[in-house]
Protein backbone atom coordinates (compact mmCIF):
# COMPACT_ATOMS: atom_id res chain seq x y z
CA UNK A 1 0.00 0.00 0.00
CA UNK A 2 1.62 3.57 -0.93
CA UNK A 3 1.01 6.36 1.33
CA UNK A 4 1.49 9.81 1.11
CA UNK A 5 0.61 11.91 5.00
CA UNK A 6 -0.63 15.87 4.37
CA UNK A 7 -1.49 18.21 6.36
CA UNK A 8 -2.14 21.59 5.21
CA UNK A 9 -1.96 24.56 7.28
CA UNK A 10 -3.35 25.97 4.24
CA UNK A 11 -3.28 29.37 3.44
CA UNK A 12 -4.44 31.64 0.41
CA UNK A 13 -2.39 34.49 -0.10
CA UNK A 14 -2.46 37.42 0.34
CA UNK A 15 -3.46 36.94 3.97
CA UNK A 16 -6.93 35.05 3.23
CA UNK A 17 -6.10 32.12 5.49
CA UNK A 18 -9.07 32.13 7.27
CA UNK A 19 -11.73 31.37 4.55
CA UNK A 20 -10.23 27.91 4.04
CA UNK A 21 -12.60 25.82 6.48
CA UNK A 22 -10.75 23.59 9.05
CA UNK A 23 -7.51 24.45 7.23
CA UNK A 24 -5.15 22.22 9.78
CA UNK A 25 -7.70 19.06 9.51
CA UNK A 26 -7.75 19.19 13.79
CA UNK A 27 -12.33 18.82 13.20
CA UNK A 28 -13.28 15.21 11.52
CA UNK A 29 -16.98 13.94 10.74
CA UNK A 30 -15.72 10.69 12.30
CA UNK A 31 -13.04 8.98 10.12
CA UNK A 32 -15.15 10.07 6.64
CA UNK A 33 -13.87 13.17 6.15
CA UNK A 34 -12.04 16.78 7.25
CA UNK A 35 -15.51 19.11 8.36
CA UNK A 36 -15.55 20.85 5.35
CA UNK A 37 -14.02 19.15 2.83
CA UNK A 38 -14.80 16.26 0.52
CA UNK A 39 -12.98 13.54 -0.07
CA UNK A 40 -13.25 10.02 -2.68
CA UNK A 41 -13.95 7.37 0.47
CA UNK A 42 -16.63 5.27 -0.28
CA UNK A 43 -18.37 1.61 0.17
CA UNK A 44 -15.88 1.30 3.30
CA UNK A 45 -12.91 2.34 1.40
CA UNK A 46 -10.93 5.41 3.20
CA UNK A 47 -8.36 6.84 0.59
CA UNK A 48 -8.31 9.87 3.08
CA UNK A 49 -8.51 8.87 6.92
CA UNK A 50 -6.90 11.34 10.05
CA UNK A 51 -3.81 10.81 11.29
CA UNK A 52 -1.90 11.84 14.62
CA UNK A 53 1.32 12.36 12.63
CA UNK A 54 0.85 16.63 12.15
CA UNK A 55 3.05 19.44 11.31
CA UNK A 56 0.95 21.51 13.93
CA UNK A 57 -2.14 20.98 16.43
CA UNK A 58 -2.59 17.10 17.08
CA UNK A 59 -4.78 15.64 13.52
CA UNK A 60 -3.45 15.72 9.90
CA UNK A 61 -5.17 13.99 6.91
CA UNK A 62 -3.29 10.93 5.47
CA UNK A 63 -4.10 9.37 1.95
CA UNK A 64 -3.34 6.30 1.00
CA UNK A 65 -3.59 4.73 -2.62
CA UNK A 66 -5.31 1.40 -2.40
CA UNK A 67 -6.58 -1.25 -4.86
CA UNK A 68 -10.29 -1.37 -6.34
CA UNK A 69 -12.03 -4.75 -7.13
CA UNK A 70 -10.17 -4.51 -10.20
CA UNK A 71 -6.41 -4.20 -8.71
CA UNK A 72 -6.16 -1.06 -10.37
CA UNK A 73 -4.90 1.78 -8.18
CA UNK A 74 -7.97 4.19 -6.46
CA UNK A 75 -6.00 7.43 -5.45
CA UNK A 76 -7.08 9.74 -2.24
CA UNK A 77 -8.95 12.89 -3.55
CA UNK A 78 -9.39 15.83 -0.74
CA UNK A 79 -11.43 18.91 -2.20
CA UNK A 80 -12.78 21.94 -0.54
CA UNK A 81 -15.15 25.02 -2.16
CA UNK A 82 -13.77 28.40 -0.34
CA UNK A 83 -15.55 31.08 -1.63
CA UNK A 84 -13.16 33.96 -1.60
CA UNK A 85 -13.37 38.26 -2.43
CA UNK A 86 -10.04 38.59 -3.77
CA UNK A 87 -7.92 36.66 -6.18
CA UNK A 88 -5.48 34.89 -4.64
CA UNK A 89 -2.05 34.58 -5.51
CA UNK A 90 -0.83 31.35 -4.19
CA UNK A 91 -1.63 28.15 -1.69
CA UNK A 92 0.63 27.25 0.74
CA UNK A 93 0.35 24.38 2.89
CA UNK A 94 3.25 21.72 4.67
CA UNK A 95 3.28 17.65 3.40
CA UNK A 96 5.25 14.52 3.99
CA UNK A 97 5.14 11.85 1.22
CA UNK A 98 5.92 8.48 0.97
CA UNK A 99 5.78 7.01 -2.56
CA UNK A 100 5.47 3.02 -2.93
CA UNK A 101 7.63 3.79 -6.24
CA UNK A 102 9.57 6.04 -8.11
CA UNK A 103 6.79 6.90 -10.08
CA UNK A 104 4.15 7.22 -7.73
CA UNK A 105 3.85 11.45 -7.74
CA UNK A 106 1.02 14.02 -5.54
CA UNK A 107 -0.79 16.64 -7.12
CA UNK A 108 -1.94 19.45 -5.39
CA UNK A 109 -4.43 21.25 -7.86
CA UNK A 110 -6.11 24.48 -7.56
CA UNK A 111 -9.21 25.21 -10.24
CA UNK A 112 -11.38 28.96 -9.83
CA UNK A 113 -15.01 29.10 -10.39
CA UNK A 114 -17.34 31.97 -10.41
CA UNK A 115 -20.33 32.64 -8.41
CA UNK A 116 -22.12 30.34 -10.98
CA UNK A 117 -20.28 27.79 -10.30
CA UNK A 118 -18.27 28.10 -14.16
CA UNK A 119 -15.03 28.26 -14.60
CA UNK A 120 -12.76 31.70 -14.42
CA UNK A 121 -9.66 30.55 -15.75
CA UNK A 122 -8.02 30.77 -12.33
CA UNK A 123 -5.96 27.59 -11.69
CA UNK A 124 -2.69 26.40 -10.34
CA UNK A 125 -0.95 22.77 -9.86
CA UNK A 126 2.63 21.52 -8.42
CA UNK A 127 3.70 18.49 -8.88
CA UNK A 128 5.79 16.21 -5.77
CA UNK A 129 7.51 13.64 -6.92
CA UNK A 130 10.40 13.83 -4.14
CA UNK A 131 9.89 11.39 -1.41
CA UNK A 132 9.36 14.12 2.15
CA UNK A 133 10.06 12.26 5.47
CA UNK A 134 9.68 15.55 7.23
CA UNK A 135 6.98 17.92 7.26
CA UNK A 136 7.35 20.00 3.65
CA UNK A 137 6.18 23.46 2.43
CA UNK A 138 4.67 23.32 -0.99
CA UNK A 139 3.71 26.25 -3.33
CA UNK A 140 0.61 26.55 -5.63
CA UNK A 141 0.93 29.71 -8.13
CA UNK A 142 -2.24 30.57 -8.85
CA UNK A 143 -2.97 32.35 -12.21
CA UNK A 144 -5.01 35.53 -12.56
CA UNK A 145 -9.04 34.43 -13.31
CA UNK A 146 -10.39 35.52 -16.63
CA UNK A 147 -13.71 36.59 -15.59
CA UNK A 148 -14.93 37.46 -11.62
CA UNK A 149 -12.83 36.45 -8.57
CA UNK A 150 -12.86 33.17 -7.82
CA UNK A 151 -15.64 31.46 -5.99
CA UNK A 152 -14.17 28.44 -5.39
Amino acid sequence: MRSLFFTMSLGLLPSMHAQIPNASFESWGGESAPDGWSTNNSFGSFTISPASDAHSGSLAAKGEILSNFNGDPYPPLLGCDVAVSQNPAQLVGWYKFAPAAATVTMQVSVTGFDADQFLNGASGTTLIAAPQSDYGIFTVNISAPTGDPTAS
